[in-house]
């Protein structure tokens, strides 16, 4: 009698969660599970990390006057080389936030009373940021710290739980470029850091009078798979270097070089068994930037990034054969893979008096080929599972496919324009804005899919009451089709935001909060 087989991973492998998962570099954050959750919770608010104020405002990201939402190499392109002309002063802020989501139904076959949750997710973030500015020399950090557990139901009776933690920090030293008589070329010199640690857990879902729930704590139960890690440990270390050149106001151009490894451990160790996997993946990134500014209307900025890498997954597992017995063992190599990926994203605003009028653009393309070992390879992975398939007493085992040759893709954009009225006399401003993307993903092994499809219109206000103090409200209304060619698959949502803003006359200090509140519900019938 033969192993099981009934436990399917995906046809690249059960290993190749720490391979694919592993999201293209962004920005400046180079963040994998914890910005993937978020997304998938609705709960990101993507480039407005650093703007409170139009996070009040519906989350206005083309038009709307906000300190950390300019046109300028830092603000718009987080290039470092802009750090020193991003202000005149010397600077210290603190972004503490929090978030959390739950989804719940009716109990089928139960009384209307008792409900089914059916995801939840809960986090917790503390970002920083701090400048010092002193003649033509500015040095600092930008960083955060944060959290984020969410629960989705796997099985009857149980639910999976992941909590994921995420440090980042990236110190940065920048000046004007010396030896230069003009002092319109700057440089500047980063590090990168962070460490990710994913958990995952299965547990029992709790049931009570008032219904199924998978958000408490209850009996945790053994993985469904003991060959595939559901822990993830992810170091990440890098440098880069920046130089940028002003032509005037009418064009600031940077370019930079960034290369960062990140080393990626993945585990799931229990009391017979252990099975990990390890790889090396370093990273080489090239940032272009430019921004400018036509006459005293039309301001620009585009940013690009490519990047690549080449990379060598290895495995090993161990399993105890019972007492008297030799244990189950193997390991080497598990695959190699190969990424390429580029991101373009590009933004306008017109001002006619006391309008604005912005747009945006944004693109995205990434490639990942899956190559595995060789077929005469004795350590690969395939080797090791046709080899257990035939070995007496381990009919017991639930193995799982063998590493494919694969090659995914994923193409997206995303695009938008809106208005913004600025009020008189330095009262506020209205603003209103439709956002419209799409993003398809592709494999080999796969095929076409999902294709998922977005499009919302926001709108905002400031209103400043007082000299000292300022009011925000907004309002967001979406569809979202999360794959075109699976029906079912439709949702609208809601957002509405409030924010407070205190800026004390003549003070060194000022203080924003927003808040916002998003219902969805599907958008295709009782199911």
């Amino acid at each position: 009698m033969g192993p099981s087989r009934r436990f399917r991973s995906s046809a690249i492998t059960f290993f190749a969660v720490a391979s694919v998962l592993w999201a293209a570099p962004g920005f400046a954050q180079y963040s994998t599970f914890a910005d993937a959750a978020l997304e998938a919770a609705g709960l990101s608010v993507g480039p407005l990390t650093r703007s409170p104020a139009l996070i009040g405002m519906g989350q206005l990201t083309l038009v709307g006057t906000d300190p950390h939402y300019r046109l300028n190499l830092w603000d718009f392109a987080l290039n470092p080389t802009g750090v020193g002309s991003a202000d005149s002063a010397s600077t210290l802020e603190l972004r503490p936030g929090g978030s959390g989501a739950s989804d719940v139904q009716s109990l089928a076959g139960s009384p209307l009373t008792r409900v089914q949750q059916a995801f939840a997710a809960r986090g917790t973030d503390m970002g920083f940021e701090a400048w010092h500015r002193e003649g033509t020399l500015t040095y600092g950090a930008i960083g955060h710290v944060g959290s984020l557990q969410y629960d989705q139901p796997y099985s009857d009776g149980a639910e999976r739980r992941v909590r994921v933690s995420s440090p980042w920090v990236m110190p940065v030293i920048s000046g004007v470029m010396p030896y230069t008589k003009s002092g319109r070329s700057r440089y500047a010199l980063r590090m990168h850091w962070s460490g990710e640690n994913q958990d995952t857990r299965y547990l029992a879902d709790v049931q009570n009078a008032a219904g199924q729930f998978i958000s408490m704590d209850s009996e945790e139960l053994r993985p469904p798979n003991i060959f595939k890690p559901e822990s993830f440990l992810v170091h990440q270390f890098g440098v880069g270097i920046g130089v940028s050149h002003s032509f005037g106001t009418w064009s600031t151009m940077a370019i930079g070089f960034d290369h960062v490894t990140a080393a990626i451990q993945g585990n799931n160790d229990q009391k017979r068994s252990g099975a990990q996997t390890h790889e090396s993946r370093p990273y080489n990134i090239v940032q272009f930037s430019e921004v400018g500014r036509f006459g005293p209307s039309f301001e620009w900025g585009v940013d690009g990034r490519v990047w690549k890498s080449n990379s060598q997954s290895d495995w090993d597992f161990s399993i105890s054969g019972g007492q008297g017995t030799n244990p189950l063992t193997g390991r080497g190599k598990l695959l190699e893979r190969e990424e390429v990926g580029q991101r373009v994203h590009s933004r306008a605003v017109l001002h006619i008096g006391a309008i604005d009028i912005g747009a945006g653009v944004q693109t995205d393309a990434q490639r990942a080929d899956i190559t595995p070992p060789a077929i005469d390879d004795l350590t690969s992975l395939n080797y090791f599972i046709n080899t257990t398939y035939y070995r007496r007493g381990a009919d017991s085992l639930a193995l799982p496919d063998s590493v494919q040759r694969d090659r995914s893709q994923l193409r997206a954009w995303a695009a938008g324009g809106g208005l913004a009225l600025r009020l008189p006399r330095h009262r506020g401003q209205v603003g209103l804005e439709y956002h419209r993307s799409r993003r398809i993903g592709q494999s080999w092994l796969g095929g076409l899919g999902p294709k998922r499809e977005d499009w919302d219109v926001r709108g905002g206000m400031e209103y400043r009451c007082t000299p000292v103090l300022s009011g925000r409200i907004g309002y967001q209304f979406a569809r979202t089709d999360r794959d075109v060619f699976i029906v079912g698959n439709k949702y609208q949502s809601q957002l509405m935001t409030l924010g407070l803003g205190v800026s004390p006359v003549s003070s060194s200090w000022k203080f924003d909060l927003s808040y916002g509140l998003r219902w969805l519900q599907a958008d295709f019938g009782n199911p």
